[in-house]
């Protein structure tokens, strides 16, 4: 049987322990839910180094489309389908575009993964389904690319 000492000393790990777990410092906070500015996708792209990737990617993008169909969009963007940046430092780099209808203009993404920086630029569409699709071209430690970016709400 249990005694009060017992009995307090387990409710002292206990409550310990669910503070360690819930307060962690290490892991940000992502509020992502019903915000328009989270988005997840895909990076399909061909490198000149023989290097074939399919990876996940999520971006935070600030802008808007007006009345006439016209806006542009900027933000982080990560190597994950978290937000949270693969490699350790405040993002994996920043994308913009502008669109205009059904049309998107003036990609850019400056690629700052450590140790293999490079730019990506291109043109695409949205797609029926909602989907950002972006066909880029650039260049990183991996030769000259070409692929595509696709970018969506989250379900």
């Amino acid at each position: 049987m249990l005694n009060l000492k017992s009995i307090t000393k387990l409710l002292f790990i206990s409550s310990v322990l669910f503070l360690g777990v819930s307060c962690s410092e290490d892991e940000p906070v992502v509020e992502q839910e019903n915000d328009d500015r989270f988005y997840i996708g895909r990076w399909n792209t061909e490198a000149s180094n023989g290097a074939s990737y399919n990876i996940s990617i999520s971006a935070i993008l600030e802008g808007s489309v007006g009345e006439n169909g016209l806006g542009s969009f900027n933000g982080p963007l990560f190597i994950s389908n978290t937000w949270k940046p693969a490699f350790g430092s405040e993002n994996d780099g920043t994308i913009s575009f502008r669109v205009e209808g059904d049309s998107l203009f003036n990609f850019f993404y400056d690629d700052t993964i450590p140790g293999c920086t490079g730019t990506f630029s291109g043109n695409g569409y949205l797609s029926e389904t909602g989907n950002y699709v972006i066909d880029i071209v650039g260049n990183d430690c991996d030769g000259s690319h070409s692929g595509t970016f696709t970018l969506r709400k989250p379900d």
